[in-house]
């Protein structure tokens, strides 16, 4: 009995599938009056060394340059709606310098908070439930929408994102 359990576990986690969503070249930057144009991948020299560092996603930036001001980021991706309907997990981890506002799919996930700058850890949210998924009839896009805030034009500044996604 024990080792037909485990048969099924392994069989079962065998099944899963994983979709992942990095920042970096798909990233945009929302340059004014909506035209989006591809954000700036930050290189290693201008990245602050207390920043968090991730295997696979990028810091990125709208340009080489620091300017104070609030910068909109977007990223969008779709799915079809059978794949929504077997979503086991949907995580997005996010950090970003200095301040951020996150929304997924038109909802607020967090606001901009003065005072609570985290650039050294990703802060998680939950996109299961979520999700939107497309069938023949309609086409729908799921977007990632981030406002970044910066107040010192002196030092570094930046955004880094993954969305983790498995299917069962």
């Amino acid at each position: 009995m024990l080792v037909q359990l485990l048969l099924q576990v392994h069989l079962a986690h065998s099944c899963l599938s994983k979709l992942t969503i990095l920042s970096g070249t798909r990233t945009l930057y929302d340059s004014g009056n909506d035209v989006y144009v591809p954000a700036v991948i930050l290189p290693p020299n201008l990245l602050y060394p207390g920043w968090l560092y991730d295997p696979e996603a990028q810091w990125v930036w709208w340009i080489a340059d620091w300017i104070v001001g609030n910068f909109h980021f977007v990223d969008s991706f779709g799915l079809a709606q059978w794949a929504v309907e077997k979503v086991n997990t949907a995580v997005l981890k996010i950090v970003a310098d200095d301040y951020y506002k996150v929304m997924f799919n038109g909802e607020t996930l967090k606001d901009l908070e003065s005072g609570q700058r985290q650039f050294s850890r990703f802060f998680e949210y939950n996109l299961k439930g979520k999700l939107k998924g497309s069938s023949a009839g309609e086409y729908l896009k799921n977007e990632l929408d981030v406002y970044v805030q910066t107040e010192n034009p002196a030092v570094w500044d930046g955004l880094m994102y993954k969305i983790d996604i498995t299917f069962a």
